[in-house]
This record gives C-alpha cells, sequence and structure tokens, in this order.
C-alpha cells in the first residue's frame, strides 16, 4: 500500500477521493507501451499498404494508449499531478470506442464483400451510421465525464463515464446480434458473392474482438459504479488484465488477420470479386471497393 505524502490525503483513507489508491508501476506502463507501440506502428503501415481508411480510428486508438501508458509511467513519480492523471485515464478510456468504430465500419464492408445487403436486420446503408453514431455518444459522454476529474466534480464524472461505457455496451450487444443474424442469413442462403472469398474467417475476428471490448467496457463499468475506494480501484493489475491486456489482444488480433486482405480500395471500380487473380501474400481472393461503395458504408 501507498505511503501517505506530505501535504496530500492518506491513499489509504476511504473518505477522501485520491487519483491512485497504490504505486503505479513504471515498469508495467513502459512495457504496455512498447507492446502498444508496436503494433500501432505494424498497423499503419497495413493500412498504408492495403488501403484500409476505415482502419484510422484503431490507430488513433492505438496512439491513445500509447501516450496514455506514458502518462501512466510518469504518474509513478508523479502520483498527485492532476494533469497527468486525467491524461492517462482520459486516453485510456477513450481507445477503444475508436476500436469499436473500425469493427463497426469493417462489418459495413463485410456486408458489401458478400454483397449481403438484403440479408440484414438493419438496411445496409443505415447499419454502419448507426453504430458509429452510438459510438461517437458513448465517446462524447465518456470524455465529458473524464474531464471531470476535478475536485467537487468527480462523482458526477464517474456517472458520465459509467453512462458513456453503458452505451457502448448496449451498442455492442446489438452489434453482436446484428452480425451474427447476418452471419446466419449467408450461411443458410450464401450469395455468389459470398461463396468467392474466405469472409467467415474475418466475421470470426470480429466476434472476437467485439467480445474482448464488450468484457473491458464491463469491468469499468463495475470499477467505476464501485467508487473511487472501490475494490478494483485498489489495485493495478485489474487495469492491465481487464483494460491493457484485452486491448492489445484487439489490436495484435487484427495484425494477423486484417480486412484488409480481402477487402481493398481502388478508385472508380466497382464492387467486384477479383476471380482471375489472387492475393499471393493472403492466398484469397479479393474485393475491390469504389468511392461511392465505401460512401454507402458511411467512411
Amino acid at each position: 500500500m501507498p505511503e501517505p505524502a506530505p501535504n496530500h490525503p492518506d491513499a489509504n483513507d476511504p473518505n477522501v477521493f485520491v487519483f491512485y489508491r497504490y504505486d503505479p508501476s513504471q515498469v508495467t506502463a513502459l512495457i504496455s507501451m512498447s507492446f502498444f507501440l508496436i503494433t500501432t506502428l505494424f498497423h499503419t503501415r497495413q493500412a498504408t499498404t492495403l488501403r484500409t481508411v476505415y482502419f484510422v480510428p484503431l490507430i488513433v486508438g492505438g496512439c491513445f494508449e500509447v501516450v496514455g501508458y506514458i502518462a501512466r509511467s510518469l504518474a509513478h513519480s508523479n502520483r498527485w499531478s492532476l494533469g497527468i492523471y486525467i491524461m492517462q485515464e482520459l486516453l485510456l478510456l477513450l481507445a477503444p470506442a475508436l476500436f469499436a468504430a473500425s469493427v463497426y465500419m469493417t462489418l459495413g464492408r463485410m456486408i458489401l464483400l458478400t454483397q449481403g445487403e438484403r440479408l440484414t436486420p438493419i438496411p445496409a446503408k443505415w447499419l454502419t451510421k448507426i453504430f458509429v453514431c452510438g459510438d461517437v455518444l458513448s465517446f462524447v459522454v465518456q470524455s465529458g465525464g473524464g474531464l471531470m476529474a476535478v475536485p467537487g466534480m468527480m462523482a458526477i464524472g464517474e456517472h458520465l463515464v459509467v453512462l458513456g461505457l453503458l452505451i457502448q455496451i448496449i451498442s455492442f450487444g446489438i452489434f453482436i446480434i446484428t452480425a451474427g443474424i447476418f452471419h446466419y442469413r449467408v450461411v443458410r442462403s450464401p450469395t455468389p458473392a459470398s461463396l468467392q472469398v474466405n469472409w467467415r474467417k474475418y466475421m470470426y475476428i470480429l466476434y472476437a474482438v467485439s467480445i474482448l471490448i464488450f468484457i473491458r467496457s464491463i469491468f469499468r463499468v463495475i470499477e467505476f459504479s464501485g467508487g473511487n475506494d472501490g475494490f478494483l480501484m485498489r489495485s493495478e493489475v485489474f487495469v492491465y488484465v481487464f483494460e491493457g491486456l484485452l486491448m492489445l489482444c484487439v489490436m495484435v488480433s487484427f495484425n494477423f488477420i486484417h480486412p484488409g486482405k480481402i477487402i481493398s480500395r481502388r478508385p472508380l471500380s466497382q464492387i467486384i470479386i477479383v476471380m482471375e487473380g489472387r492475393d499471393t501474400t493472403a492466398g484469397e481472393s479479393k474485393v475491390s471497393l469504389s468511392r461511392s461503395e465505401e460512401e454507402r458504408t458511411w467512411i
């Protein structure tokens, strides 16, 4: 347990609000930062090579993670710095919302890839818009809550963060159900396009990362609902297991199974299944999306 610092409240006192009820580990924070930096740089290269604009939010989220863990490393020697606390808390809190945006947009492109717009429970032209708008709302609400990490407004800020997380959980729940229905219908009634490309593997990775973000959001709701003196707030290990590790798995999973390997964008072309050519790096047929088709999925 951290020792009381001169002119600062006792971190073990349950009656006062403190930034950390443990000594933030500088080594763990720097190791986490390094891993996120590596996967973010790899994603940047992949997005550039594969021309996957819809992965830009995930890359930005990776940058949030990098800076957030740099701030946590600084917190080791600056446990009472409000600026450092807000920076690390806000960036780590918001990064998954950016990951979610890329997940939502990937599903929209997967629907175009399989030409399965008639099989979606939500009209394809609205699907991405609805989920991304919900994600933006969650992002804004959590941002407002995170910025209220000042004396006298902490309680309100925590309530806003929980509200933003609940919006994210509900949105992800509906998303997973929607993706599952679409998946089931395409398998049951395959479209010609769906038979030409291995789209199922990429649907499975969407489910996997969605569940990881879903679990992380539930953890955060429980954490903030328990209050500043709650059990989850008293040990740093929970942050690294249910926040850092899960979000690192999200990014690394997409490094290994990247949707850009089957979905690409070439100006002035229609959605086509390139049956006469194979992607030698992925071993799978590629789909090219024209600018008009990209706009139909809303970025």
